[in-house]
C-alpha cells in the first residue's frame, strides 16, 4: 500500500476544531474493479497521526475531499456526490458503502459487532462482526466478516451466509419524521434509541444503556460505543449510569458519572445553595472580584467535580472587554462556571443562550453563576435540556457582528413591556424577574435564581394574576 501513495496529490481538509485530515491518492489496494478513485485519509492532531481509513469512490466527482469531510463529520449540509463510497481499515477490513444520491443515502452497509463470546479454554473474549445490508432501513441481508479476539488481538476474515445474529438488529418504522426516536430492545437485553435524521436519511444511536464502567481503548468496556460510526470530537452517549464523551485526540469514549438532580423548587435552592458554600466556589468568586477590580473586564472560572465527587475548579479565563470572556468547556467533570458583569447588568440573552449550548455539549454543565459589582449574585440553571433546545431554535438570538447576542425582538419586547408597566421591573433584580417571567412563559427549561442574604439561591417564580384589567405578577413560594 505504501508503494502507491501519491504523495504530490496529499491535501490538508479541516475536519473539526481538532482534527485535519490528510487526504492522498491512493493506487487500488482494496481490489475493487469498479473504483474511480481511492483516498488514504489520515487523521491528525498535535501529537500526530491518530488513525487512518481507505476510502473508495466508484463513480467519477470532481471534489472528492468534499465528499469524505462530509461522510466522516457527519455534516448536514447538502451534497451533490451521488454514486458509492467504500470505507476500509488500514488493515483493509470493510467498514462501511452507502449509495448517495446528491449526498442522500439510498443503500448502505455497515460492519457491527455481535456479542462477545468467552472462547472455549481460554479466557480471551472474541468479537464476531457482521455486514448489514439495507436499503432505505429494510435490512436485505446479515453477512459474518471476520472475528476479532482481545487477549492476542487475533482476527479471523472469512465470509458466510450465515444470517446468525439477525434479531439482534432493529427494524426501524416507514416513513420517519426528522428527529424522530425509535427505541430498540435487542434479544440480549441491550436497548438502544435512535434519532432519525432526514438530511442523511439515517438513524443516530443517541442513547445506549452502557456498563457502568468504560476504559477508553478497551474494547470489552465499551463494546457498544463500536456502533457508533464515525462519532465527532465531544460527541454524547447517554448510558444508565455514566456519559461517555468522544475525544477526538485519542479516538476513545470517556465516562461521567450521571449528576442526578431534584430540579423542584426546593431541590434546585439546595443544589445550587450547596456549590456556593464549597470552598472552591468562595476562592473562585473572590479571584474573579478581584480580577475585575484590577481591569474592569469579565472573567470565568469553570467548576468541575473528580472522581471522588470533590468541587475542583480550572484556571481562570480572562475577557477582552466589559462584554466578553470564553468559557473553560473541556475542564473535567465540568458542571458549572462563574463569571461577572462589570457593568452591573442582569443575566444577559448572551448567557442563556450559551448555557444551553454548554449544557449541550457536557450534560452535567448545566449551571451559570453571575458575580455583580456589589456582591450580589444569581445563578442560572438549565433544568430541562430539550426544552431549552426547543426554545433557542423558535427563539433564536439576534446576533449583531462585535456584540452580545440579544434575545429576538418577540421575547425582548415582552420583557421591555414587563418593565415599563411597572417600575419595579427596572432594578437589576427586576429585571431579572421580568426575564423569568418570559422565560416560563415559554417553557424554556431555564430556571434563574437569587442569592439572599443568608447566601441562599432562591429560584425566582412569579405567579400571573389580573386586578382591575391590570396584570399583576407576584413571588410564588417555593414548596
Amino acid at each position: 500500500m505504501i508503494a502507491t501513495i501519491n504523495y504530490q496529490s496529499t491535501r490538508a481538509v479541516v475536519l473539526n476544531d481538532v482534527q485535519t485530515l490528510l487526504i492522498a491518492d491512493l493506487g487500488n489496494v482494496t481490489d475493487n474493479d469498479k473504483a474511480i478513485a481511492t483516498k488514504l485519509v489520515l487523521y491528525l492532531h498535535k501529537d500526530g497521526i491518530q488513525k487512518a481509513k481507505i476510502i473508495t469512490f466508484e463513480n467519477y466527482f470532481s471534489d472528492y475531499n468534499s465528499t469524505i469531510k462530509y461522510m466522516l463529520n457527519n455534516e448536514n449540509e447538502e451534497l451533490a456526490y451521488s454514486g458509492k463510497v467504500l470505507i476500509h481499515s488500514i488493515e483493509g477490513r470493510f467498514e462501511f458503502s452507502g449509495e448517495l444520491d446528491q449526498g442522500r443515502l439510498k443503500a448502505h452497509s455497515r460492519a457491527f459487532p455481535n456479542t462477545k463470546d468467552i472462547i472455549a479454554k481460554t479466557t480471551r473474549y472474541c468479537t464476531s462482526w457482521y455486514r448489514i445490508d439495507r436499503i432505505g432501513e429494510e435490512i436485505i441481508s446479515v453477512t459474518f466478516l471476520f472475528k476479532t479476539c482481545e487477549a492476542e488481538n487475533d482476527s479471523y476474515g472469512g465470509v458466510s451466509g450465515d444470517s446468525e445474529g439477525t434479531g439482534e438488529w432493529a427494524i426501524f418504522p416507514v416513513q420517519p419524521q426528522d428527529k424522530d426516536k425509535f427505541t430498540h430492545f435487542a434479544p440480549d437485553g441491550i436497548m438502544t434509541v435512535y434519532q432519525y435524521n432526514a438530511a442523511r436519511n439515517s438513524w443516530n444511536i443517541i442513547a445506549i444503556p452502557l456498563p457502568e464502567l468504560a476504559i477508553p481503548n478497551h474494547a470489552a468496556h465499551n463494546q457498544h460505543l463500536q456502533h457508533v460510526q464515525f462519532p465527532q470530537h465531544q460527541q454524547i452517549v447517554i448510558g444508565t449510569q455514566f456519559t461517555y464523551q468522544y475525544n477526538s485526540f485519542s479516538g476513545s469514549w470517556l465516562a461521567e458519572p450521571k449528576i442526578e438532580t431534584d430540579l423542584t423548587c426546593l431541590g434546585l435552592k439546595k443544589l445550587v445553595t450547596s456549590i456556593s458554600t464549597d470552598a472552591e466556589f468562595t476562592t473562585a468568586v473572590s479571584s474573579i472580584k478581584a480580577a475585575a477590580n484590577a481591569d474592569g473586564f469579565e472573567h470565568s472560572i469553570t467548576l468541575g467535580k473528580d472522581s471522588n465527587g470533590k468541587i475542583t475548579q480550572a484556571p481562570m479565563n480572562n475577557g477582552t472587554s466589559q462584554y466578553l470572556v470564553k468559557t473553560n468547556t473541556t475542564w473535567v467533570g465540568a458542571f458549572a462556571a462563574i463569571h461577572n458583569h462589570p457593568n452591573g447588568t442582569p443575566m444577559s440573552a448572551g448567557d442563556i443562550y450559551a448555557a444551553v449550548s454548554l449544557n449541550t455539549l457536557r450534560p452535567n454543565f448545566t449551571t451559570t453563576f453571575l458575580v455583580l459589582p456589589d456582591g450580589s449574585m444569581y445563578a442560572l440553571v438549565v433544568t430541562d435540556l430539550e426544552a431549552a433546545k426547543a426554545f433557542v431554535t423558535d427563539y433564536p438570538a439576534d446576533q449583531l457582528p462585535g456584540y452580545s447576542p440579544e434575545f429576538p425582538n418577540f421575547i425582548f419586547d415582552q420583557i421591555e413591556a414587563i418593565q415599563t408597566s411597572d417600575m419595579t421591573y427596572t432594578s437589576i433584580e427586576g429585571k431579572t424577574k421580568a426575564i423569568s417571567i418570559i422565560l416560563d412563559k415559554y417553557n424554556s427549561g431555564i430556571t434563574l435564581l437569587k442569592q439572599d442574604s443568608n447566601g441562599n439561591f432562591n429560584p425566582i417564580k412569579m405567579e400571573e394574576t389580573v386586578q382591575n384589567g391590570n396584570t399583576i405578577y407576584t413571588p410564588k413560594p417555593c414548596n
